[in-house]
Order: C-alpha cells, then structure tokens, then sequence
C-alpha cells in the first residue's frame, strides 16, 4: 500500500495538501506572491522593536503533581490559548487552528493554514478567540520548510501557552491534541493519546509542486483530523510539545488509524523566534539540490552510506563548489546537525545562517571527509 501523508486544514472549497513519501526532494526553495514579500518585513519591523524571547518550560516546570491536573482541567486551562484560524481567498474560506505565544498577540499556526491550501497567503485572515472576539490577524512571517505560520492580532488579556523543553520530550507519555477538528462550530475538539515516535519525516507537498521534507517531527496515536492543522499538542503540564499539522492516508486516501504528525518543539522554536524578529528564515545557502538516501537507494547506487542527502547538482560558484564538493557526494553532517535527510539538512541551514562558517561532513566513493566552508545567501527568485 501506498502511503501519503495530508495536511490538516479544513478546506471545504479547495482541496487538502496531499504528498507522498518518496524520498527524493531538491534544496527546498519558497515563492512568495510580490505582494507578500512586502507586507511580511513591514509586519516584522513592529514585532522587532521588543525583545523576542519564544517561552518554553524549564524542566522543573514540566515536572511534579503540582503542575500536573486532570484532562478536563487541563483543557480548561489552555482552552483560552487556543484560536480558530480563518484564512479567506477567492477559493473560498479555509479554518484551521493556531494557539497563542505571546501576550502582545503573537499566534503560531500552520502554513498551510494561511494559505487556505492554495500555495499563495489568503487575502484575508481573521481569529476567533475562547471569549468569543473575532479579530482580523496580520501575517507577520512563514515558513513553508516547516509548515510554520506567525500572525498577530491587536488584543489585551491573552493567555500564552509555552513550548515544552525539547529535551523532556519521550516516546510514551501522554498527549492531548486541542483544535477545531472538521470546523463544526463550538468549542474545539479534543483528542488523547500518547507519542508513539520521535524524530519522523514529514514529506508535504510545496507550492511549486515539489516535496518539501520536515524532520525531527513527533508521531502521536491521539486522533488529529482537518482542521486541526496548526493547533497544539500537549503535555500533560500544558506546554506544547508540537503542532499538529499532517494525517497518514492509503493509497485510496483512507485514513491510517493512530498515525497522526505534530512539529516538534525543537523544530518549532527557533523557526517561531525567527518569524517573530524578522519575519522569514535566513538559511544558510550551500547552492546544492539534494536527494534523500535510504538503504535501498544506496544499495541501487553503490553510495556505501544508508543515510544522508546526495548532491545531484552543485550551483557554480556557491559555496558548495568553492569548498569542492561535487556531483554523488552525500552529506552526512553539518555542523552539529546529523544529515539522514533532506530535512535534516534544512534544519542543520536554519541552524547555520549566511555568513556563519560550518564543518561539512560528507561521504566519496565510501569514505566520509570534511570541508569547511561558508554558507551563502539564497539568491532572490530560487
């Protein structure tokens, strides 16, 4: 059987995000309509007047029976953190989920969210909160890498929720999914289970057609359904461990039961801070498009390595060609970031910026070497 994974916004005019697990993708690239590379910077210049801090929970606040409580109060409490997206375009009306961050009005959802599905941000995005305002919502940064989306509102009293210690996170515990499943008005929907795995890929579908890879995610058997998308996956202290953002389909688009997909924590975090401070991600660029390695390509391709991102082609004169690196070469590490994929590889990028001198491991004709080099700057329209 043939699986796909499908993201979770409600879309009843326009048609889920579905992608299917093929490992191969090239150097992710992002189009933004004109439009919105002008509103994005202008948004993020307000939010870069504060300090931005993105609040997780130390480890001595995820702990101990004080700050644990039942699931009903648990919903009680992070019921007022949690909104309902609406993303309008000419397609029609999109809703999805997102929660609130920060208590100046910061709200995370998904993507694919705020872009009711069609690759492009909705012309008009608004939130309803617990208390019943329904609040017109200003985009301020996304990340179509990781299906990530920061928007803000102009609203007092609010009550933020705080990402989970990434080191906390474990296979086992129980979790609590919060969002407007399937949109059926009321209050939101939900869901328990338990982290069934860490460190999944994700494979969706980008705006240009092609497979975007997002690692490090969270598998959970808690029930996540569309519209879900965006909303938080919880411990049992209320902190986020993830968000919620794709399904599993067959190949006849039934669901796989208990297999459901949350970005992590750690994945989440500094993608959130970025958004918040400057409105987009700045990578690093090696100029380089990459295919995943699993140990059925290596076998086929005599690569000698199970795991990494193979260069198919390198960008002449990128930083990539500078440092030596060629055609078959499969990256294993850069920096402190592990490459088992495309994905990671898109983490290790956000992890070391332009400019920002990284070790490069990588393995030729079956044995592993290292360059140093300094990624680049992603040039425009790529």
């Amino acid at each position: 059987m043939r699986l796909s994974f499908r993201s979770l916004a409600f879309l009843p005019l326009a048609a889920a995000l579905v992608a299917g697990v093929a490992c191969s993708d090239g150097d992710a690239t992002e189009r933004e309509s004109a439009a919105e590379q002008a509103t994005a910077p202008a948004a993020a210049s307000k939010a870069a007047e504060q300090p931005t801090t993105v609040p997780f929970a130390a480890p001595s606040q995820q702990s101990g029976a004080a700050a644990r409580a039942s699931t009903p109060e648990l919903v009680k409490r992070v019921r007022p953190s949690v909104v309902r997206v609406q993303a309008g375009s000419g397609q029609g009306l999109g809703t999805g989920t997102g929660f609130i961050i920060d208590e100046r009005g910061y709200i995370v959802t998904n993507n694919h969210v705020v872009t009711a599905g069609t690759g492009r941000v909705a012309t008009t995005l608004k939130v309803d909160l617990a208390d019943g305002r329904t609040l017109d919502a200003k985009l301020i940064g996304r990340d179509e890498r990781t299906d990530i989306a920061v928007l803000k509102i102009e609203a007092s009293n609010l009550t933020p929720l705080r990402f989970a210690d990434p080191a906390g996170i474990e296979v086992g515990e129980e979790v609590v999914a919060v969002g407007f499943a399937l949109d059926l008005g009321g209050q939101p929907t939900v869901t328990k289970g338990v982290v069934s795995a860490l460190e999944r890929t994700i494979e969706e579908q980008g705006s240009d057609g092609s497979l975007i890879s997002i690692s490090g995610a969270i598998q959970t058997d808690a029930a996540i359904n569309p519209g879900n998308s965006g909303g938080p996956l919880l411990d049992t202290d209320g902190n986020v461990l993830g968000i919620n953002t794709a399904g599993l389909r067959g190949g006849s688009a039934q669901p796989v039961q208990g297999i459901s997909f949350a970005v992590s924590s750690p994945v989440a975090q500094p993608i959130v801070k970025a958004l918040m401070e400057d409105g987009a991600v700045r990578r690093g660029y090696l100029g380089v498009t990459v295919s995943g390695v699993d140990r059925q390509r290596s076998e086929a391709l005599n690569l000698r390595v199970n795991a990494g991102a193979r260069i198919e082609r390198v960008e002449p004169s990128s930083a990539a060609a500078q440092a030596g690196l060629r055609q078959g070469d499969v990256l294993v590490k850069v920096g402190d970031v592990d490459i088992n994929n495309v994905g990671d590889l898109t983490r290790a990028l956000t992890h070391n910026g332009p400019g920002k001198k990284v070790k490069v491991e990588f393995v030729r004709d079956g044995q592993r070497q290292s360059v140093e080099l300094t990624p680049g700057e992603r040039p425009s329209g790529t």
